[in-house]
């Protein structure tokens, strides 16, 4: 009987040891697309015009995103926002921390007020729209698929 429990015990530890060493499998850090948060926005009933991919970008921002598309919204256009891609959260955070360091410019923190986060994505939303639109934008980006 002993024999048997330390057989048992054995072939327990055995498979612990191997499943303690295998790696879990990454989850791909791209989910999203440009063209899905366009699509939520537009279900969502979100007036958007003249959306354009642009890649070039102005100031000293990072290049770090793998797709950027610009769109006007009409309640204050020309004036509107921009959706950023990324392929890691390393690229995203670039990202995030010039925002950091545009918010506390005083010159330019204005124009950063709205900026909403959902996987890969981030979308930025001009400061001029009131906060009710904005909120409107905030709520179709957190209801990605």
């Amino acid at each position: 009987m002993l024999r048997f429990f330390s057989c048992l015990l054995l072939f327990v530890i055995t498979l612990l040891i191997s499943a303690c060493g295998t790696a879990p499998t990454a989850v791909p850090f791209g989910t999203y697309s440009a063209q899905q948060v366009i699509d939520v926005f537009q279900a969502a009933g979100l007036d958007i015009q003249n959306v354009e991919r642009v890649m070039q970008i102005g100031r000293d921002a990072p290049s770090t995103f793998s797709d950027r598309y610009i769109f006007g919204i009409p309640l204050i256009a020309p004036s509107g926002g921009q959706i950023l891609v990324f392929n890691s959260d390393a690229d995203m955070q670039a990202w995030r921390d010039y925002i950091t360091s545009m918010r506390n410019d005083q010159q330019r923190r204005r124009e950063v007020v709205y900026v909403y986060e959902n996987a890969n994505i981030m979308v930025q939303i001009n400061a001029n729209l009131p906060i009710d639109e904005a909120n409107r934008f905030r709520d179709a980006v957190a209801a990605l698929p």
